[in-house]
């Protein structure tokens, strides 16, 4: 996480303290914040002395000062100085509700203080004297009004832990233009004993916890009350329920450090660290650490310095040690040159005895665990931070603060967690940082910290408030990342973060840069299944208006649980296990009035006041879910291969098709070779009419389509319809029609996210063009470079991901690829990878190889027919295609070869005819070739004048051609002993 100080109370509030006193400082006023209201607005207390008076004579005062602003208003001064903990201030500033320790007594006190009372000074004790700890809150109203019921009447909430929560009612009158105590506060019990509270003044909420304990088990109960209009509304119970967890030495009596956090909002004992947090969407999370007790400190024991035995390096440290002075002899002269040094004292060498003992031993380290509890989705999460040294675990006070649909768990140096809470998906791909950072100004580093709460803050409201230096830390995403110590276990929860909740694409690209450094790396097809599922589920949810249906989607490549986080020196860092609790929770209706956003000019935070119903939404459909399960493209691969064998098009089935049996003469056999020629040659001529059933219509080839592009058509057809009918068994009550157009979007959109990460790889490899043409348009006679071959093996894992997964892909997904292999590998490799179906020779790389290669190169001659007789096999017609296109010699007499066997040998035979023998010549058996052509010329021109066809048809120049050279290679230039 990155933090930047946000405001610093000293520095802000100090000089406007001390202007006009001379005298006094920043230190030794005692400048400290003892509370903040719902407005933002900062409650201060300082000690200086009061002026125009005699004596001198130091008093306390209390002010307010507003964070975004940097406004400071001194509010109020007290007659003597005092030791104020806590303060807070009515919704009009008429009041000031304050608690004060005596050291004396041991003991917390309550008062009352009217403001704006210039006849005299009238400060109310509350008669309240308190061992524990005692806080004070008054109600705020959810809206800016100033009704007379408001002005005439103020609601204190006061605490007093381990025995009671009560409600003051003040009454109010006015006196010229102040408010001022009308009669004694009225006082009713809210709650009893009670072991832990927590208050929400964004929301006025009131989270309690009461400990009951029934047949030896001790029964924790968890209740909220919401207060509306002020307080002038009885508190609503809007939530019940058991915690799920067991909490540790809740009674213990020891202070936990709350009373020197006069802005926390949390009453609770010392071993209990418990805090409630909410954010948006319903989210409701209960996070608890149990806080290791420290160890108690024993006096040290000095004896009179005699002579003691020196404790052996393997003994135990002492806690007594004595040492000898040895006495040294006078000097005789006074001129004497002797020196004697000074000895170290007893607690110097006691010291260096203890220091050598424990460097002898290895330091213990402990682990710290914590436990947050989903309500939303009844999820609970434990989090375990390893290898932490005991002496700073033990009194260590982990924070919690909300970000962005995950929890900031953090303790300066020790852990730095966020965990994901939404309520979106199943809680995973939870992030451990090293919490050690190089430069600690910018970062909270006091073992006191609390929430803050302030306009201009991180997305999740809250910012972290160091009690020590009294400075306020916003903290966000941290930019740049640590790159050196993204560990690989952290990298797929580092994209899923980014695609998902930090919407963060530059960021996203450093960190895909940082990943695909190493093309070999064996976790490079992990991360981009992340980054293509995660990125995917981001884009549909944008466009997806029912929040119900993105819940049916893949949001991760994978599920971990648990999940095992390493370090930069691969040691255990963290550990996060997640379990689906049953709990059962009573939630409450909520009232009628409903609380508007907030408004311009109100100063007042909106805060989260629909909480409850969103969150009984959830548990409604809690059940439902978990029996909802996500889409997967597994056994879509069978179904694919299916459909492709069922319907195949006819121009790719024409060249396996059987020939009917004829008997017919010599003469029409002839006719009939040329006439299936010329219906072989035609790329994409008219089909005949069949009948086909209603499932089979949809999947013919239309005349303008491809082979890859039918296949490609195919696949996307499938991949719609196995989602359409998933949507459909899980979203019963959409409409189909609706359904298929969401499965169009996703499978849209996880095209796009694929092209996106394509191009963050080309970026990656240092293969951006700005004028120059792109990658996949440089010639394939051009040698592959460094960049391009690294491009090439992380195109190889992308493909093997998709692959493996069946995932969906572009239409020129194949032309580039094929078209970078051509380039990075020598060509018999290349043949592998085509012979092994890595490689597919497209129509359109085929097209460009042809244009690319010289024809006056021998060696790229040898390539194009290699490949051309590999499709010869698979992909007969491609081939004859090519050699039309190619227009060459040598592809010519290849073409009349194909043509010869396939009309003269092949067809004739099939025909019943008498297979002809192979001539010796080319004029001993075969007939004139001159004949032959003139004959399918005529025939090509009446077939063209009855039956028009489109298409490319082979000319008899060519044929002629083709012949003349094959001559000529087989039998030498002299032709005068073939008569034609």
């Amino acid at each position: 996480m990155l933090f930047s100080p946000s405001v610093n109370v000293q520095d802000s509030v100090a000089p406007a303290i001390t202007d006009g006193l001379s005298s006094a400082t920043g230190e030794e006023l005692n400048l400290r914040a003892i509370g903040q209201e719902r407005n933002h607005v900062l409650l201060l207390t300082w000690d200086a002395q009061l002026p125009f008076s005699s004596p001198k004579r130091s008093v306390s005062y209390v002010g307010t000062f507003h964070p975004a602003t940097k406004e400071f208003t001194k509010l109020y001064t007290f007659e003597t100085q005092l030791n104020i903990r806590q303060c807070s201030l009515s919704p009009d500033g008429s009041l000031i509700a304050y608690t004060t320790y005596s050291d004396n007594k041991g003991n917390y006190s309550a008062f009352l203080a009217e403001v704006h009372n210039r006849i005299r000074t009238c400060i109310y004790s509350l008669n309240l004297q308190h061992d524990g700890l005692v806080q004070v809150k008054f109600l705020w109203p959810q809206r800016d009004r100033n009704s007379d019921h408001l002005a005439r009447e103020s609601k204190l909430l006061v605490f007093l832990h381990n025995k009671s929560i009560g409600l003051y009612t003040i009454n109010l009158r006015r006196t010229g233009s102040s408010m001022v105590l009308h009669k004694l506060p009225i006082a009713e019990q809210v709650c009893g004993r009670f072991v832990w509270a927590q208050w929400d003044k964004l929301n006025q909420r009131l989270f309690i916890l009461t400990s009951k304990t029934k047949n030896g088990r001790a029964k924790n109960t968890f209740k909220c009350l919401e207060y509306t209009s002020g307080g002038n509304v009885p508190a609503v119970p809007v939530m019940t329920m058991e915690l799920p967890f067991n909490i540790k030495d809740h009674h213990s009596t020891e202070r936990s450090g709350l009373e020197n956090d006069p802005l926390s909002d949390i009453i609770a004992g010392g071993s209990l660290n418990l805090q409630v947090i909410t954010q948006s969407q319903g989210v409701f999370c209960l996070c608890y650490q149990y806080i290791l007790p420290r160890h108690r400190r024993l006096r040290k024991t000095i004896s009179s310095p005699t002579l003691g035995r020196r404790p052996t390096p393997t003994s135990p440290p002492l806690s007594r040690v004595r040492v000898s002075v040895p006495e040294f002899p006078a000097s005789e002269s006074r001129g004497s040159s002797l020196t004697v040094l000074p000895l170290p004292t007893v607690e110097e060498v006691q010291f260096d005895l203890m220091s050598l003992s424990r460097r002898n031993q290895k330091p213990t380290v402990v682990d710290i665990d914590y436990t947050i509890f989903c309500v939303h989705n009844g999820t609970l999460i434990s989090g375990t931070a390893h290898g932490v040294p005991e002496e700073e675990a033990r009194g260590l006070k982990l924070y919690f603060g909300p970000q962005d649909g995950y929890i900031l768990v953090y303790y300066p140096k020790v852990i730095q967690h966020l965990v994901n809470v939404t309520s979106e998906f199943s809680p995973c791909h939870h992030l451990a940082f090293s919490p050690v950072v190089e430069n600690d100004d910018c970062v909270p580093t006091g073992d006191r910290l609390g929430n803050m709460t302030c306009e201009q803050t991180s997305p999740g409201g809250n910012c972290i408030y160091d009690i020590a230096n009294q400075t306020a830390y916003q903290y966000s995403w941290m930019k740049p990342l640590p790159y050196q110590s993204l560990h690989p276990s952290l990298a797929k929860s580092v994209l899923h973060y980014l695609n998902i909740q930090a919407r963060d694409n530059q960021t996203r690209e450093e960190i895909m840069s940082h990943l695909t450094y190493d093309p070999t790396a064996l976790n490079l097809q992990q991360y981009f299944l992340e980054f293509i599922m995660s990125s995917t589920y981001a884009a549909v949810r944008k466009q997806v208006e029912d929040r119900d249906i993105p819940r049916c989607f893949p949001f991760t490549a994978e599920l971990s649980n648990p999940q095992l986080v390493m370090g930069r020196d691969q040691e255990k860092m963290a550990t996060f296990a997640s379990e689906t609790h049953s709990c059962r929770v009573s939630l409450q209706e909520q009232p009628t009035e409903r609380r508007p956003s907030n408004p311009a000019g109100n100063p007042y935070s909106a805060g989260n006041p629909y909480l409850f119903n969103r969150l009984k939404s959830h548990l409604a459909d809690m059940r439902d879910r978990t029996s909802q399960a996500r889409y997967s493209t597994k056994g879509l691969r069978a179904r694919i291969d299916q459909i492709m064998e069922e319907n195949m098009p006819n121009h790719s089935m024409s060249s396996s098709k059987e020939v009917p049996v004829s008997t017919q003469t010599p003469n029409s056999t002839l006719k009939w070779a040329t006439e299936s020629v010329m219906k072989k040659l035609t790329i994409s001529g008219k089909r005949r009419r069949k009948q086909s059933s209603p499932s089979t219509k949809e999947h013919l080839a239309t005349p303008e389509q491809t082979e890859e592009e039918w296949r490609y058509d195919r696949v996307q057809e499938a991949h719609i319809a196995a989602l359409h009918e998933h949507l459909h068994g899980q979203l019963t009550h959409t409409s189909s029609a609706k359904l298929r157009q969401i499965a169009t979007t996703y499978c849209t959109c996880q095209v796009q996210q694929l092209q996106n990460l394509i191009n963050i790889l080309i970026r990656s490899a240092g293969l951006e063009y700005n004028n120059n043409a792109s990658v996949w348009d440089t010639s394939l006679n051009i040698r592959g470079s460094v960049q391009e071959q690294h491009l090439f093996m992380l195109m190889e894992r992308l493909f093997v991901a998709i692959d493996t997964n069946c995932l969906l892909s572009s239409k020129d997904f194949q032309t580039q690829f094929a078209c970078l292999g051509f380039r990075c590998l020598d060509f018999p490799t290349f043949l592998d990878y085509v012979g092994t179906g890595v490689l597919q020779l497209t129509r359109e790389f085929l097209l460009k190889l042809l244009r690319d290669l010289s024809d006056d190169e021998k060696v790229d001659r040898d390539k194009t027919m290699k490949i051309i007789n590999l499709l010869s096999n698979e992909k007969p017609l491609l081939a004859k295609e090519l050699l039309v296109t190619w227009d060459h010699p040598e592809g010519n007499a290849a073409l009349t070869k194909l043509y010869l066997e396939q009309v003269w040998f092949s067809d004739s035979a099939r025909a019943g005819t008498r297979e002809p023998e192979q001539p010796e010549s080319p004029s001993a058996t075969f007939p004139p070739l001159v004949s032959l052509l003139k004959y399918m010329q005529r025939f090509g021109k009446e077939s063209t004048s009855s039956q028009p066809r489109q298409g490319v048809r082979l000319p008899a120049s060519k044929i002629a051609a083709a012949a003349v050279y094959n001559s000529v290679q087989n039998h030498g230039e002299d032709m005068r002993g073939f008569s034609f």
